[in-house]
């Protein structure tokens, strides 16, 4: 199904408001999105329709989802900091266990798509969680960061 972007605005009341489309994707369909794949058992997938270089309407797909199993797996909300000196036995305590949350999503990410990408803040934490413990993850997500910021 394929819905016009600016029939789209006016019926969610949003005329004249995130004119950019890069922002109007940020703000409103991804996250729009992310809610109806994470909380119910419709998997939403959507890509732009374009018109030379302008979006002009939005073709969405869906398929509803029997087995939970099947569903795309929720990023995990990480520990906060505890208030503690830098460096100390609780700091490292609560870097293990927000590692071993964002390293059990990644392993769920590739099960259900192997295309699967964390997000770069995602590697970024997870290098510098790794840090004090463990250096082949270090390294592993250093690299795919190196990666995929490289300027082509």
């Amino acid at each position: 199904m394929s819905l016009d972007l600016e029939w789209m605005k006016k019926q969610s009341g949003l005329e004249g408001k995130y004119e950019r489309w890069d922002v109007f994707k940020a703000k409103v369909i991804n996250p729009a999105v992310e809610q109806i794949n994470a909380k119910t058992d419709i998997s939403v997938i959507w890509k732009p329709v374009k018109n030379g270089r302008k979006v002009d309407a939005i073709q969405f797909n869906y398929v509803l989802e029997k087995d939970e199993s099947c569903m795309k797996p929720l990023r995990p909300r990480l520990f906060r900091r505890p208030k503690v000196l830098k460096g100390s036995h609780e700091e490292g305590v609560w870097m293990r266990k927000n590692l071993a949350l964002l390293l059990e999503y990644e392993v769920q990410l590739k099960q259900y798509d192997n295309k699967e990408k964390l997000t770069l803040a995602d590697l970024r934490k997870i290098a510098d969680y790794a840090s004090i413990c463990d250096k082949i993850t270090e390294d592993r997500v250093r690299n795919e960061i190196a990666l995929r910021t490289k300027k082509l």
